[in-house]
């Protein structure tokens, strides 16, 4: 049984520091651009699972995927737990993302 508890306490210790991350103003993105000389059609906007981080994105080939089949730029949000704890995910989504939609 102690090493069951010691187990579970290296678990929740190890994914502690992902449910206390706060949720910073703006929220952190990283920018992939479309390849080609027209114009961007859309942004696909692109938010990580738990335990994952925007950069994933690129190097699981999302981001290879999008720019091959589509005219989107794309957009990793790094919208972590402490969004959706504060229940702010929707506004620094809007504000946030739509800000660099709007500067694109």
């Amino acid at each position: 049984m102690g090493m069951l508890r010691a187990i579970l306490f290296v678990a929740l210790a190890g994914s502690g520091c992902y449910f206390t991350q706060s949720a910073a103003v703006p929220v952190p993105t990283v920018m992939w651009t479309h390849h080609g000389s027209a114009a961007a059609q859309g942004l696909a906007v692109l938010l990580p699972g738990i335990g994952d981080a925007p950069a994933d994105f690129q190097s699981a080939g999302i981001v290879d995927l999008i720019r091959a089949r589509t005219l989107f730029d794309a957009v990793g949000a790094n919208a972590h737990y402490g969004y959706y704890r504060a229940r702010t995910i929707l506004t620094r989504l809007s504000a946030d993302v739509g800000a660099l939609q709007q500067r694109g």
